[in-house]
């Protein structure tokens, strides 16, 4: 008789592995607009006469307490922004173009960590003019510190020329 083929035993199956998914990234922070009724009587009289907020306030992680007023600031014709710790104490700073300029319009506030420090930073696109009212753009980039907030002048000229919160992002690789 011929031998009978004997085929080997199915190979095990390996049981299925479940890998869970990865953590989603954590979310952005939140920044809400400050309607005039709770802004007015934190800033205002922290406020020189006869300058005026330029743009939305905003409250959120940037500056002193999870919950600071970020605002930016028409001061003697220039732009300048001040921070508001939830304790009320303020840090002004400014003048956030050079002295030359003008201020007219605020076209963007945002918030992001701009030079990849793991700390938010704030950008402020501005139009300006000369004395002569030719316009120009100027693009600043702050960031807190425990001395209050300061310009991010080496990383300003590479924006200069952007004209979206995007387009800087982009420029900054973030």
């Amino acid at each position: 008789p011929a031998p009978i083929a004997v085929a080997p035993p199915p190979a095990p199956v390996p049981a299925p592995v479940f890998v869970p998914p990865p953590p989603p990234p954590p979310a952005a922070p939140t920044f809400v607009g400050v309607a005039e009724g709770e802004w007015i009587p934190r800033l205002g009289p922290k406020m020189k006469a006869g300058s005026r907020v330029a743009h939305q306030v905003f409250k959120g992680p940037f500056g002193p307490s999870p919950q600071s007023l970020f605002a930016v600031i028409i001061k003697e014709s220039q732009f300048h922004c001040m921070v508001m710790g939830d304790d009320n104490k303020s840090w002004p700073a400014g003048p956030l173009h050079d002295d030359f300029w003008l201020a007219h319009t605020v076209l963007a506030v945002s918030f992001f960590d701009a030079d990849r420090d793991g700390t938010l930073d704030a950008l402020v696109m501005m139009k300006i003019e000369d004395a002569a009212g030719t316009p120009g753009s100027f693009n600043a980039l702050l960031r807190w510190t425990n001395m209050g907030l300061r310009r991010m002048l080496n990383l300003e000229g590479r924006i200069q020329e952007a004209n979206s919160v995007a387009k800087v992002r982009q420029i900054l690789g973030v």
